[in-house]
C-alpha cells in the first residue's frame, strides 16, 4: 500500500505536485474553517417559523391558548408565572436555538406536552435540513472550485508548452 502511494506521488508532474501542494496546504484548510463556520443554525422568520409549526401548535397561536417566544434575554418571565399558562421549552441548545411555549391550562397537560414536542421534532428536522444544505453548498462550492483550479493549472501548461514548442522551432 505505501510503495503505491509513494509511486502514485513520485509519477505526478510538477503542475499536478504544485496542484495537490496548493489543495493539501491552502485550499482545504481555508474550506474546513468556511464549512465549520457553515454549519449554524439560522432560525426561522415569521414566515418560515408558520410554514414549518404543527397544525395543532398553530391553531393553538391562533386562539390564543398558546403563546409561542423565542428564549433570550428579553423574555417575558411574567408569562411563565401566570396561572394560566404552563411553559415548555423547546429547542436545542447545542444548536443555540429555543423557544417558549406557553400552553394555556385549559388544554390537558397531555395534549400539551404532544403539542411541545411536535413542535420541537418540527424544528428540529427543519435546523437538520437546513444545516444539510449548507454543508452540500460548501462542497460543492470548494470541488467546483478545486476542478477549476486544476483547469487553470492545466491552462497555464498548456500556454508553457505552446511557447516552449515556439522556442524550439
Amino acid at each position: 500500500m505505501k510503495l503505491r502511494v509513494k509511486e502514485l506521488l513520485n509519477g505526478l508532474n510538477g503542475w499536478q505536485r504544485l496542484f495537490a501542494g496548493f489543495l493539501i496546504f491552502i485550499y482545504l484548510p481555508i474550506t474546513f474553517v468556511i464549512v465549520s463556520d457553515a454549519g449554524r443554525f439560522q432560525i426561522p422568520n415569521g414566515q418560515e417559523l408558520t410554514k414549518i409549526m404543527p397544525d395543532q401548535v398553530l391553531n393553538s397561536l391562533h386562539t390564543k391558548e398558546s403563546i409561542l417566544q423565542q428564549m433570550s434575554d428579553g423574555i417575558d418571565w411574567d408569562l411563565a408565572t401566570e396561572k394560566d399558562y404552563k411553559l415548555y421549552r423547546v429547542g436545542d441548545p447545542d444548536r443555540s436555538w429555543e423557544y417558549a411555549l406557553y400552553v394555556s391550562n385549559k388544554i390537558e397537560p397531555a395534549k400539551a406536552k404532544a403539542m411541545a414536542d411536535d413542535f420541537s421534532r418540527a424544528m428540529k428536522s427543519y435546523a437538520f435540513r437546513s444545516i444539510l444544505i449548507e454543508r452540500l453548498a460548501t462542497f460543492i462550492y470548494f470541488l467546483v472550485g478545486a476542478i477549476c483550479i486544476y483547469a487553470f493549472g492545466l491552462t497555464l501548461a498548456w500556454i508553457y508548452r505552446g511557447f516552449k514548442r515556439g522556442a524550439n522551432g
